[in-house]
């Protein structure tokens, strides 16, 4: 390897002497030729003498420098093979583009900021609360850029609020926040073993714990403990909790039809009660399939007369059928002997009791054995 790379730079010396002989030769017999009559040569003027004089105001003449042959690796074998360059131009170009994407993505994201601050909060659902007290609950405000606030949480503390429910909290481009809310209400009075009373609505969220007075107007139930009545828990929230699931299930199935709820008593599990507002008392037996038996039940409503409901019980028994017990009338009270008769037909001026017009079977007062006579 060493031989090789000394005999080829002895040829290339060899051959860049060469071309400067060549040069040299040509230079030779260009200057025997005559030149032809420089520009500016005045008549009579020495030609020597005017090309030395116009060869002092020229630049001097760079000799060129051989080309510099670019390096070439030689692998084993003897094979060469040339290193690819990557183009400037390319390099270049591609870095203008990519300063220039990143001077566009600031400025959109800029002007984007910019755009996106809010400067108006609207709210949708309220009833009997202001737009501002909701605002205010949930702790949102004006002037910030909408993706910097945490919604999350605002929606948290609009909750703490028992009865208020937050279905959501959306942004519209290009400067809203809405918030949308549900007012929750009062739909039954769970009476607890240790007499207060749980609040609860429709869902069985626990809106309120307190006494047991002042709860008129609301759907009593009864049966409960006062253990895991939380505010802002439903009462069902743990599952293994059998009257709390039976409640809820009951109050699910019946749905809208609140109508027929007078009152709901899961005090016995084996034997859940329930009373309408007619009188009826509908025995539910265990609370295995509620659901079913409380369309069972609708069912059975819509055939009887609900005018004479009242003392009647119905009972849905766990095999499909449902069996019904008329009132029992209430038994009539006997006459009081102690009290005195009332007079019939009697004439003014009689004082016999001959001759008053009795019935035949009328016994005479103080004879008759009653209630409150001392036999």
């Amino acid at each position: 390897m060493p031989q090789e790379r000394n005999s080829s730079t002895a040829e290339r010396m060899k051959d860049s002497k060469r071309r400067r002989e060549n040069a040299q030769a040509l230079l030779r017999a260009s200057e025997q030729k005559p030149s032809p009559k420089p520009a500016g040569q005045k008549r009579g003027q020495d030609p020597k003498a005017h090309s030395e004089k116009a060869s002092a105001h020229k630049a001097p003449k760079r000799e060129k420098e051989p080309l510099a042959l670019p390096k070439r690796s030689v692998k084993a074998g003897g094979h060469r093979k040339q290193k690819a360059e990557k183009p400037p131009i390319r390099i270049k170009r591609s870095a203008l583009i990519t300063i220039i994407a990143l001077v566009c993505a600031a400025g959109a994201f800029i002007g984007l900021y910019f755009l996106t601050i809010v400067d108006n909060i609207t709210v949708t659902g309220c009833e009997t609360y202001s737009e501002q007290k909701v605002i205010d609950l949930s702790g949102l405000y004006t002037g910030k850029n909408m993706f910097l606030y945490d919604l999350s949480a605002a929606k948290k503390r609009i909750e703490s609020d028992p009865y208020l429910k937050c279905t959501g909290i959306s942004r519209s481009l290009p400067s809203t926040l809405t918030i949308g809310i549900e007012e929750r209400r009062e739909f039954a009075a769970v009476h607890t073993s240790s007499g207060t009373a749980c609040i609860i609505d429709k869902e069985g969220y626990v809106l309120r714990v307190g006494a047991s007075s002042g709860t008129e107007g609301l759907i009593p139930i009864y049966g409960l403990a006062s253990a895991g009545n939380t505010v802002g828990i439903t009462i069902d929230e743990d599952k293994s909790l059998l009257r709390p699931y039976t409640i809820m299930e009951m109050i699910r199935a019946i749905g809208d039809r609140t109508w027929v709820i007078g009152s709901i008593d899961v005090t016995n599990t084996s034997s859940v009660k329930l009373v309408t507002p007619d009188g009826l008392t509908v025995m539910l037996g265990d609370s295995i399939d509620i659901p079913q038996k409380i369309e069972r039940m609708f069912r059975v409503l819509d055939k009887i007369d609900k005018e004479k409901l009242e003392g009647s019980v119905l009972y849905i028994n766990s095999n499909g059928t449902a069996d019904i017990s008329p009132a029992t009338p209430a038994p009539t009270a006997e006459p009081d002997s102690t009290q005195e008769p009332l007079p019939t037909n009697v004439p003014e001026d009689t004082d016999s009791p001959e001759e008053t017009d009795l019935p035949a079977d009328t016994e005479e007062p103080g004879e008759t054995a009653g209630p409150g006579s001392d036999n």
